[in-house]
């Protein structure tokens, strides 16, 4: 037994139907709707390929939003050590943040 399909109606503008036509005779299709469903199949896989490439996107911003948020309070945690006159706290920054930190501190008042 053939599975039970449903139909419905949907509104095209003429306009519409022309290029729907048009492709159809292009692709050899033998209705409208088996050109509509091939259509609409292409589109979902173009928007599949955009999402994952905008969710890539947005995952990459994210971590670089970590990564600034990261260097913020490291920054602000040498400035706050550099400004105490801790020598020994100042070497241990250094030690553990190696000596390139140095171009970042701002000499204290």
């Amino acid at each position: 037994m053939l599975p039970i399909v449903k139909y419905t109606m949907i509104r095209l503008s003429l306009k519409d139907k022309k290029k729907l036509e048009k492709l159809s005779k292009l692709m050899g299709s033998k209705s409208l709707a088996e050109t509509l469903r091939y259509e609409l199949d292409i589109a979902e896989r173009e928007f599949d390929k955009y999402r994952a490439s905008l969710d890539s996107v947005l995952s990459l911003l994210n971590i670089v939003g970590i990564l600034v948020k990261l260097m913020l309070k490291m920054l602000t945690s040498i400035s706050t050590v550099r400004n105490s006159g801790c020598p020994s706290c100042s070497s241990f920054l250094l030690a553990m943040l190696g000596n390139p930190i140095n171009i970042l501190m701002v000499p204290s008042p």
